[in-house]
């Protein structure tokens, strides 16, 4: 099961999840708490980057807003 997870050069692996529709202000604060979290649990060994479609919403949501 675990290598559906993981690509063929046992380098990279994704993990999904879903979540609430918090809103554009209180995202980048659970987004940052994630990623200092995922920063403390794989410090040494793995790097960790959050690549979400919120992450996304959310520049877009500023572009807009700046515009």
């Amino acid at each position: 099961m675990l290598r559906s997870f993981v690509d063929r050069a046992d380098q990279i692996t994704r993990i999904s999840m879903s979540m609430a529709d918090v809103g554009t202000k209180e995202l980048p604060i659970i987004l940052d708490g994630i990623q200092e979290r995922a920063d403390e649990l794989f410090y040494s060994s793995y790097r960790v980057t959050l690549t979400v479609t919120s992450i996304t919403f959310l520049e877009r949501s500023k572009f807009i807003i700046k515009g």
